[in-house]
């Protein structure tokens, strides 16, 4: 019993190494948060860089597009919206993300500025790999915990 709580604790701490590494970035996608940070300073990405690939499978081709649609050559990935500029800085303050095509088309909202932000900031296989690997081993250990008690009132 004493080698299955050994290792049921070694997976508890490889979980919470896990969730440690998330919180402290070991495990962003370094594409996304480039992409995030040219399109918050020029307000635009051209479709050939590695991010914007990554945001176009997560948001652009995930919805249903009509057959005009699939045939549009993008252009640049943009961002519409409020910024403030002032003392030599300038600060987006909310906006959406759109794709703008050679002939001129933009898009709908894709996702707002906040939600670009997110994503670009998410590891998500990490993150619940770490909480499911912890949640697991402290429900074996109580059920473990459990069993044990009743033992030794059986006894």
């Amino acid at each position: 019993m004493n080698i299955i709580k050994i290792i049921i604790h070694f997976f508890a701490v490889v979980g919470l190494i896990l969730i440690l590494g998330n919180l402290l970035n070991w495990y962003k996608d370094s594409d996304r948060i480039s992409f995030f940070q040219i399109i918050n300073n020029n307000h635009k990405c051209p479709p050939e860089h590695l991010g914007a690939q990554k945001f176009l499978k997560s948001f652009l081709y995930a919805w249903p597009l009509t057959e005009e649609e699939k045939t549009k050559v993008i252009e640049n990935i943009i961002f519409t919206g409020l910024f403030e500029k002032g003392s030599g800085r300038q600060a987006n303050l909310s906006g959406s993300i759109k794709i703008r095509t050679q002939d001129g088309y933009v898009s709908k909202e894709l996702c707002s500025f906040e939600e670009l932000r997110s994503w670009s900031k998410e590891s998500p296989f990490w993150k619940w790999l770490g909480w499911w690997i912890l949640a697991v081993s402290i429900s074996l250990e109580t059920f473990i915990f459990i069993i044990e008690l009743l033992k030794r009132k059986n006894t």
